[in-house]
């Protein structure tokens, strides 16, 4: 699932989110948790805080959107 150049270190990354992800159920998408995950991540590391507003609110694409937009779901989250 992981395995394309452009997803490297994404399997790792969804795997310390998860257990955050699933405590939150559907109150937080994957694309803010991620957004909001690499925000701390850079002031953890070291950067700047990130000062610029965040947008948040996105949804999670459903299965049946997946499927309409020819994509496969076993390589999809």
């Amino acid at each position: 699932m992981y395995d394309s150049p452009v997803n490297m270190g994404l399997g790792k990354a969804i795997g310390l989110l998860e257990p955050l992800k699933n405590s939150y159920d559907a109150d937080i998408s994957w694309a803010d948790l991620i957004q909001m995950a690499g925000a701390v991540a850079v002031e953890h590391a070291g950067g700047p805080k990130v000062t610029q507003q965040m947008l948040y609110g996105r949804v999670d694409a459903s299965l049946a959107q997946v499927v309409e937009a020819g994509l496969d779901p076993e390589t999809l989250l």
